[in-house]
């Protein structure tokens, strides 16, 4: 159940970080929404705050060893990562 409560931390984290990326949304209210707990709690949800880009939010994924082991959550946010550079492109 752990493991289950943890993955889900995590997952709500990196939801977030995306979500208010290109928002009004300050690094202080982001780092609040952040539950206190998961795999990346504290060190990983102190660099997901400081996240401006996608780029650097798998960066952060790709340094926790819960999610190198795992890798499903990082190919989906490439996979997403991918759809946003041409949604950006297209609005060009």
């Amino acid at each position: 159940m752990t493991e289950l409560l943890n993955f889900e931390a995590d997952r709500r984290a990196v939801n977030i970080t995306i979500n208010s990326l290109g928002t009004e949304l300050s690094r202080d209210d982001r780092r609040q929404l952040f539950p206190e707990f998961g795999n990346l709690y504290p060190v990983g949800h102190r660099a997901l705050v400081s996240c401006d880009e996608y780029d650097q939010v798998r960066s952060v994924l790709a340094e926790n060893p819960a999610f190198t082991a795992s890798p499903s959550l990082l190919n989906k946010l490439a996979a997403e990562t991918a759809v946003e550079k041409v949604r950006n492109t297209c609005k060009r």
